[in-house]
């Protein structure tokens, strides 16, 4: 499988440009920078293609790889072309790569793996069909074989991980616009304010046949590049995508736009200011308090809900502390129920769904504008997963039965339960999801009599085993243990 074969000569061709001196962040541009241009190569010959006019009557990126001069002219050709929407070449990058390296990118997507036998050829790019690029290969990519060596910028320590495909599907597969047979032809805005790599804006691409635009915002530089060649790698216009790279609490973008979708899988218990400021901040001053400086989930809640239409469905992935966590994130949690009644449902999700972590987590499903007002669903999915080596997942049967309980709302015994909420004001706003969906398994029942009556039985034979022990030792002339 070319994927496959992908993964095992970026290994390889990493190791190398990394014993050669290149700092990690240059490589994963490199690579990926090599990986879209190979796209546009691809497409150039097709006419009507929007893209394919910016590298024709162009050489052959092969042709010129290893020609420092040529490659970064058409690196900086590219950059103009596409107003900012590629790996800008940074001045590092500029200074420590040489020829020797980009000969390495070369035989890296040429169509060789190396190995002790001599080079095995996989894959040919010439004749690879870029169509069939899954969403979530530029994000695996980037996760499993450039971001685990990148030092400060690696986004585990940071609390974020990469959304793994089965759970992205079951976010898309809510009712939300895109998910209603009458909506195919809605046009909508979505937002991710944590985009990472984008797979979960693409993936409502793949499912809305005319989206307006795409807005996104990603604080670390090199998955903010990436996820901006992942839009354009995947067919969506680079004029219809606006992702911008800052912190999103701090430094928000595009606060005058309303959404009608709005996903994100934000880092799990990040830090922020929490600078007192904030308070004054729209986002944040209708409730009064701020989320702990140690822990920005709700900040990211408040700020998601900030941009969310009337309208408009909002899912967000979090930790379960932001369930029953106390101080002003229970009074957050309070606002959010009691004074603007915007919760729809909770759902629980297994453990160990993301790389790097068994941190367990649940989605958040808000709406400003409920169809059921006066409750609130939740779903306890967390025992119904198929069990993986390093990681879960939410299999197709298990994803299509949270869809259907969600969307008929249906009280499941020991799996769902439709909550008033008068009931979750009586338990002062935690949200703990066993508080409502009662997993308990009964033990059988233990017949007294039987035990006793095993108990004697053992007795029995412990005193025969004794007496033919008594008789083994006498025979060897030496004393019994009792």
């Amino acid at each position: 499988r070319v994927d496959k074969a992908l993964m095992r000569n970026l290994k390889e061709i990493r190791r190398e440009l990394q014993s050669s001196g290149l700092k990690i962040d240059i490589i994963h541009d490199l690579l990926l920078r090599s990986l879209f241009i190979l796209y546009l190569e691809d497409r150039k010959a097709t006419t009507t293609d929007f893209y394919a006019k910016y590298l024709k009557g162009a050489e052959s990126y092969f042709d010129i790889l290893e020609n420092i001069e040529a490659t970064y002219a058409l690196f900086e050709k590219l950059e103009v072309s596409f107003n900012g929407n590629l790996c800008p070449v940074t001045p590092a990058e500029r200074r420590h790569v040489k020829a020797k390296h980009l000969k390495l990118i070369k035989e890296c997507f040429w169509s060789h793996e190396r190995s002790s036998k001599g080079q095995v050829q996989l894959f040919n790019w010439k004749v690879f069909d870029f169509s069939v690029i899954r969403i979530e290969l530029i994000s695996e990519i980037d996760e499993e074989f450039l971001s685990t060596e990148r030092g400060e910028d690696d986004t585990r320590k940071k609390g974020a991980y990469y959304t793994p495909h089965s759970l992205v599907d079951f976010i898309l597969n809510e009712k939300l616009p895109w998910a209603n047979e009458s909506h195919t032809n809605y046009t909508l805005k979505i937002l991710d304010p944590t985009c990472g790599s984008g797979s979960l804006i693409l993936r409502i691409a793949k499912e809305v046949k005319d989206v307006s635009n795409f807005y996104g915002q990603e604080s670390i530089r090199t998955t903010y590049n990436l996820a901006r060649m992942n839009m354009i790698l995947h067919g969506v216009r680079y004029d219809k995508f606006h992702i911008r790279q800052d912190d999103t609490l701090e430094r928000p973008q595009h606060l005058e736009h309303k959404f009608e979708a709005v996903v994100a899988n934000p880092p799990f218990s990040a830090n922020w200011s929490a600078n007192p400021l904030h308070l004054q901040d729209d986002r944040f001053a209708q409730y009064g308090v701020l989320a702990p400086k140690s822990k920005a989930d709700y900040a990211f809640i408040q700020h998601m809900i900030y941009q969310l239409d009337d309208n408009g469905t909002m899912a967000v992935v979090m930790p379960h502390g932001v369930l029953f966590r106390g101080a002003a994130e229970g009074k957050i949690r309070q606002f959010l129920i009691k004074d603007k009644n915007y919760l729809d449902a909770v759902i629980g999700l297994p453990p160990n769904l993301f790389y790097g972590t068994s941190i367990p987590a649940c989605i958040l499903v808000f709406k400003k504008c409920r169809e059921s007002p006066g409750n609130i669903l939740f779903i306890d999915a967390s025992r119904n997963f198929e069990k993986g080596k390093n990681q879960n997942r939410l299999r197709a049967v298990d994803i299509d039965k949270i869809i259907e309980t969600f969307e008929q709302r249906n009280e499941i015994e020991k799996y769902s339960h439709v909550v008033s909420t008068e009931e979750i004001i009586e338990n002062e706003y935690n949200l703990n999801i066993p508080r409502y969906v009662d997993t308990f398994e009964e033990e059988e029942p233990i017949d007294l009599a039987e035990v006793t009556a095993e108990i004697k039985k053992t007795d029995s034979n412990m005193v025969e085993i004794d007496k033919k022990i008594a008789s083994y030792c006498k025979e060897l002339g030496i004393e019994a243990p009792f």
